[in-house]
């Protein structure tokens, strides 16, 4: 038994060839997959992250200045997908193209890395498993990064044992330069150079001068590429401390009172999952009642991470609890996107990813797992590198949520100890070892009910019927490309599955809306706010529909109900203000949002609003009084900036309205609406040819902003008359 753990030196012709095997059938399984992908109707719609990272990869493309938003996320995956759009073309198979070989050659890598420890059996056995994996060939066609950092990640590993045995001072270099990328590309990473200082001191069979060469080319290799990182983040964004905004707001989403374990909503989101930068800065806001410096967000967020575990370690000891069932079950947490829907969709992700009795592969996978723990003279005593990375992977779970890609990362350390587990329980049979055989095949049998069985304890169950999710979500992204036809179809097909499905009557809501059937997506906002009634979408779906449709009656009933059961309800206070100034009740709209800020005065957009309202009613020392006071609490708002400058332009304080509309434009160089504004104000002015400049600034940044023509017919006609009067 022994004996089959003990690793074996193999030829490199028998390296190559069996690298190469493993490879080709990764490669194909992932080509496959991304070409029959490629086909289906939701292919490019991009959701959140993705939708994030192919946003911010534009904006590198655009060359547009970098600015603390870009910073939301860790910026090395966008901008490598702004090079690919560069120099390849924007079409967004490209990118999951290389996932695709990337993943290939990580699979190449587990079988590499799994022949340091163990005979070739059972290290072609993890290759060939990881080849196979459903939730690997999955992700090749996410665009997320999450492919990339599982392959640096094994890349670190591999340069590391292998500089073990040959010795050479370039390996750590490079394990270091791969380190730095994979840390750029997920912070978690930083946890993986703290085990392998470990690693390196912890070794008895090294001389202490080795060690410090060891781990001086490794963090010389992690600072040539984190250093430029972060020297660009804090030039362009006063970002001091490298990842801090991505740390401290991932934390924060695993910890607080409102986290499940398995979702990415931060606190007062209202069970939203997933935001947006401009969503996390007013969240920031309402929880310090004033506005921070962009580079404070992440000390805000990691703040408000420590101060619920500390106020509330009950609770947080639960949440944790929690999270330990989602990362131990078989089935595989998916974010945003229905996984196992779409993996049906491609016959061979069919056969390899799937929910069962078995959620396969993970729910197989881990069982086979522990068994390495339990054979003879286990090699997993041997192996500190990789039970150090298993290590970090739970540590970040812990730390933030669980999903299936979060998972991921170190889901091939439990491929390598699979392979093990699974040949030791062969030849445990083979060498007729029974009382060890089914001694295994009880732990294993008892570790699949486990695994599988953690989606049936109250307050996890994360299943939900996938064909409904699935068209749903296909069914938005037709909606998105106004594909109207095929998303009836399919929303009516989810809804005949399942009648009381809130997110197929919201999503036909709308369709209906898109289409301007107002009155069949007042009916279906309705059917949803009923079957969700302590939901906030379907009521302000129902809302903008009234509103849209011109029912202001039954608009108003709503919004007075919302109010009356929630006074703290403010997205209905601020619609209730908009509708008063909708018909012109100016004043009525001001004390309403004054009483909505004295009822809860995180709510620092009702003094904004309440300024608009005296704005529209051109009511402009009140105006200007409302938005000095927002200042005073948002002293960064471009859009309270923007309506002073509005303020001082009526007031013919040319000078005052000038230093705001500077301002903005200095902060968003990149906003055409700020040179629109400076172009009208410099048309009062009557410098009309510098605002024909500023407007030809504007086409150029938005060929199709409104209005444009007909401020450019207002300078041409003052003109025209001012060189009337001088020829006179």
């Amino acid at each position: 038994m022994a004996e089959s753990r003990k690793p074996v030196e193999l030829s490199l012709e028998k390296r190559l060839l069996w690298s190469g095997v493993i490879i080709v059938v990764a490669l194909a399984l992932r080509l496959i997959y991304l070409f029959q992908a490629s086909n289906l109707s939701v292919f490019g719609y991009l959701s959140f992250d993705r939708y994030y990272y192919q946003q911010i990869a534009s904006q590198f493309l655009s060359g547009i200045p970098y600015q603390h938003e870009l910073l939301f996320k860790p910026q090395f995956y966008p901008l490598l997908l702004g090079l690919i759009f560069k120099y390849l073309g924007r079409d967004i198979f490209l990118p999951l193209l290389i996932q695709g070989f990337l993943s290939a050659i990580s699979c190449v890598l587990v079988f590499l890395i799994s022949l340091r420890f163990y005979r070739f059996k059972v290290a072609i056995t993890a290759g060939l498993i990881a080849a196979v994996y459903g939730t690997f060939i999955y992700y090749t066609g996410e665009m997320l990064p999450v492919t990339l950092i599982i392959f640096l990640n094994l890349l670190v590993i591999y340069l590391l044992l292998y500089y073990d045995k040959y010795r050479n001072l370039w390996l750590p270099l490079l394990a270091g330069l791969a380190l730095g990328l994979s840390v750029v590309t997920g912070p978690a990473a930083l946890l993986l150079f703290a085990i392998i200082i470990i690693w390196i001191f912890g070794r008895r069979t090294e001389r202490r001068v080795f060690r410090f060469k060891e781990f001086f080319l490794v963090t010389v290799g992690l600072l040539i590429v984190l250093v430029p990182f972060w020297l660009r983040a804090l030039n362009a964004a006063g970002e001091r401390i490298p990842f801090a905004t991505d740390v401290g707001v991932t934390l924060a989403m695993g910890n607080n009172v409102d986290a499940r374990g398995n979702t990415m909503n931060l606190p007062n989101t209202l069970d939203k999952d997933g935001f947006d930068y401009n969503e996390l800065v007013d969240l920031s806001n309402r929880v310090n009642l004033h506005e921070r410096a962009p580079n404070q967000l992440g000390s805000l967020w990691f703040g408000q991470a420590v101060k619920f575990i500390v106020n509330h370690p009950g609770e947080w000891l639960m949440l944790e609890l929690r999270k330990v069932g989602y990362m131990l079950m078989g089935y595989e947490n998916w974010r945003h996107k229905p996984l196992y829907y779409f993996a049906a969709k491609s016959p061979p992700l069919d056969l390899l990813l799937w929910d069962h009795v078995i959620s396969f592969p993970f729910g197989l996978i881990l069982p086979l797992a522990i068994l390495a723990f339990f054979a003879p003279r286990s090699g997993t005593r041997r192996q500190g590198l990789l039970l150090g990375y298993l290590i970090v992977g739970i540590v970040v779970l812990l730390l933030s949520y669980v999903s299936e890609g979060q998972r991921l990362m170190f889901v091939p350390v439990i491929i390598i100890w699979a392979a093990a587990g699974l040949w030791s329980l062969v030849d445990s049979y083979r060498a007729k070892e029974f009382r060890r055989f089914y001694t295994q095949l009880a732990i294993t049998a008892a570790a699949l009910i486990v695994c599988n069985g953690l989606t049936l304890l109250p307050g996890l169950s994360p299943r939900v019927n996938n064909e409904v999710v699935g068209e749903v979500f296909t069914a938005k992204a037709m909606i998105a490309r106004k594909q109207y036809g095929e998303a009836k179809s399919l929303l009516e097909s989810a809804l005949g599955q399942d009648p009381r499905s809130a997110s197929a009557r919201m999503a036909m809501g709308d369709l209906y809306f898109r289409q301007n059937e107002l009155d069949q997506a007042i009916d279906n906002y309705s059917d949803a706010e009923g079957l969700e009634p302590d939901a906030r979408a379907p009521k302000e779906s129902l809302a903008d529909a009234l509103n849209k449709d011109d029912k202001l009656g039954k608009l108003s009933d709503l919004l007075v109900a919302i109010i009356q059961k929630n006074p703290k309800a403010n997205w209905a206070q601020e619609d209730y203000a908009r509708l008063h100034m909708r018909i012109g009740e100016y004043m009525q709209a001001a004390e309403i949002m004054e009483r909505a800020y004295q009822a809860d005065s995180t709510f620092l957009d009702a003094i904004f609003v309440k300024a608009t309202a005296f704005l529209q009613a051109d009511m402009r020392v009140d105006a200007e009084r409302e938005l000095k006071r927002y200042l005073k609490l948002m002293p960064n708002s471009v859009e309270a900036h923007a309506n002073l400058g509005q303020v001082y332009a009526r007031q013919e304080r040319y000078k005052e309205a000038l230093a705001e509309f500077s301002a903005v434009r200095d902060v968003q160089p990149w906003n055409p609406g700020s040179y629109f504004n400076l172009s009208t104000l410099r048309y009062q002015m009557g410098e009309y040819q510098h605002a024909n400049a500023l407007l030809d600034t504007v086409l150029i940044l938005k060929p199709d902003f409104p209005g444009v023509s007909v401020m450019r017919a207002k300078i041409d006609s003052a003109q025209a008359a001012a060189q009337g009067h001088g020829g006179q």
